[in-house]
């Protein structure tokens, strides 16, 4: 409010006007007959509140887990790379990086068996899957 002088003038005369107004006790019993006028939640109000939320949890954990187990119960072979021009080869279940291939970047490897013949220069993440790294023979 300091970047408004009219509005700092009105505040300060609201201030001194209440500032000025005595203190006057709240009657005895106020308290007590303010929550009696209230309506009052009835318990088949708060059960049916909380199936509502109970459902409205298992609803949510449906939607956010239903993915994860699809996953899960996949029997089908993921693979993600980050690098595009990457010479991954995919043939039944088994992922080859080929030899003289240069992956850069990232490899994700889902429910499958990785072969390295080639380099990685990256990481490489692998989930219900076998690693073989072959190295280079010399000739």
């Amino acid at each position: 409010m300091s970047s408004n002088y009219y509005c700092n003038s009105k505040h300060e005369q609201l201030e001194e006007g209440l500032g000025s107004l005595p203190d006057i006790p709240a009657p005895v019993g106020f308290t007590a007959s303010l929550l009696a006028r209230l309506p009052r939640l009835s318990e088949r109000k708060t059960r049916f509140h909380r199936w509502r939320t109970a459902l409205a949890v298992a609803a949510l954990l449906l939607l956010l887990g239903s993915p994860l187990y699809g996953l899960t119960d996949s029997a089908r072979p993921m693979v993600e790379s980050t690098d595009l021009h990457a010479g991954i080869e995919l043939v039944g279940n088994t992922v080859t990086v080929k030899a003289g291939e240069v992956l850069r970047g990232d490899l994700r490897v889902y429910n499958t068996e990785l072969r390295v013949q080639g380099r990685i220069e990256g990481t490489v993440y692998l989930a219900a899957s076998n690693l073989s790294i072959e190295s280079p023979r010399a000739k």
